[in-house]
């Protein structure tokens, strides 16, 4: 899991990402916070679940090929810390990014 400053708005991480962490490009966690976001109500959780039974090799719904995300494995990872930045904000980004998209 790479950690996300608490400190960062979850404005600033849609719209910017996290540049020293070149799998959390502000064009990848759009992509996944929207996928979480169609394809699950927006729970991260849920797509990360997804992911593990992907990794499993049992039926899946996410299936996106994200840019520069060469691995399940790192998307994994990209999950996580998003996970992990929610919880340590409070904050839901899918509804965040919903909010910014009106």
């Amino acid at each position: 899991m790479i950690a996300i400053d608490a400190q960062l708005s979850p404005q600033e991480l849609l719209r910017q990402g996290v540049p020293e962490h070149p799998l959390l490009r502000p064009e990848v966690v759009q992509a996944v916070v929207a996928a979480a976001q169609s394809l699950f109500d927006g729970s991260l959780s849920d797509l990360e679940q997804d992911l593990s039974r992907r990794r499993q090799g049992r039926p899946y719904l996410f299936a996106a090929e994200l840019a520069g995300v060469t691995s399940a494995e790192e998307s994994a990872q990209v999950v996580a810390s998003l996970i992990a930045y929610e919880q340590a904000r409070g904050v839901s980004l899918s509804q965040v990014l919903q909010e910014d998209s009106r």
